[in-house]
């Protein structure tokens, strides 16, 4: 027995249209629709739709932010900020996690200095010496051989004292 054959010509089976978000996930490296829903804050459906029919503005941008760490798109205050090997990079400067998690202290130690430098200004002392007191620099020996420094160090630690 021979099969028929038609003569009618096959129709192929049509490719989806695949949006720019679609290219840009998979160019990432997100090709996992749970993936990039979770990143997006979105459901997997939202996800499928967004492939087929475009995305917000706003997913493009996440997608950027995933693939460069470009932290432009966040908001103008953020330009030129990216992340590169684990740090928050602008230019020369580049901050670790671990100089992130110091900046309350060194906030502190500003406005410590910057309290003490006014009140002891009007006695003509520099900032560097009320560090030294403060902080028990090696300049703080030098203080405590002078007459003026020692007693300018009671002083301090008096009016301290007193603060605390």
């Amino acid at each position: 027995m021979v099969a028929k054959t038609s003569l009618l010509p096959v129709k192929k089976a049509k490719r989806p249209v695949r949006s720019a978000f679609y290219k840009l996930r998979h160019k990432v490296g997100l090709g996992d629709r749970a993936a990039v829903a979770e990143f997006c804050c979105v459901t997997e459906r939202t996800i499928t739709n967004w492939d087929s029919q475009g995305s917000p503005d706003i997913a493009i941008r996440l997608l950027g932010l995933y693939d460069k760490r470009d932290l432009s798109g966040i908001s103008d205050d953020w330009k030129g900020w990216r992340f590169s090997r684990g740090a928050l990079v602008k230019g020369k400067l580049r901050f670790l996690p671990q100089n992130l998690e110091h900046l309350p202290y060194v906030f502190d130690v500003f406005n410590r200095l910057q309290a003490a430098k006014l009140r002891y200004e009007q006695d003509g002392v520099s900032l560097e010496m009320v560090a030294s007191i403060m902080f028990g620099f090696p300049q703080l020996q030098q203080l405590t051989d002078e007459t003026q420094g020692a007693g300018l160090a009671t002083k301090y630690e008096e009016r301290s004292s007193a603060e605390g």
